[in-house]
């Protein structure tokens, strides 16, 4: 298991992707109004989307030992802490899965869990429980949520 976190703008003062041509904090240009904002944001999106794909790649590259590859034992989950960051709403974030990790996670679908905003990543998080061989009744976080069947009453 490994995780990391591309970039946290908006935790230090280096939160200004230069390279992009920007010049404020991201954070900063988050809470303003109208298109221009947007391109700013939809410009370091695209950048962390670029990541996330050589990552892929990259993993793709590597062969296992039996002739599988990396990235075929692997899933990725890519998400963000908000929906909206403008607003800070915490209702519709989008969690990606990418990768299938060895059959585990059927790919190539969207799904929208049910339950309130508290909850839904609740779900996910106890299905990467399971995912890795771990009891996930208890669920994850606060026992409020423990999901029984973590991938139940979704729609797809």
């Amino acid at each position: 298991v490994v995780g990391f976190q591309l970039h946290a703008p908006d935790m230090d003062g280096d939160g200004i992707y230069s390279w992009l041509g920007q010049s404020m904090i991201f954070h900063q240009i988050s809470h303003l109004e109208g298109d221009t904002p947007q391109d700013k944001l939809q410009a370091a999106d695209r950048w962390r989307a670029q990541q996330i794909m050589y990552l892929v790649k990259r993993l793709q590259s590597l062969k296992e030992a039996e002739g599988s590859t990396v990235f075929d034992n692997t899933t990725i989950l890519w998400t963000y802490e908000i929906g909206h960051g403008f607003s800070h709403d915490y209702s519709a974030p989008v969690w990606s899965i990418i990768g299938d990790g060895q059959g585990y996670f059927k790919t190539g679908r969207y799904m929208k869990f049910s339950g309130d905003q508290s909850s839904r990543h609740n779900l996910l998080l106890s299905h990467y429980l399971r995912y890795f061989g771990l009891d996930a009744s208890a669920g994850v976080g606060h026992p409020d949520y423990a999901p029984g069947d973590p991938l139940a009453g979704r729609t797809v």
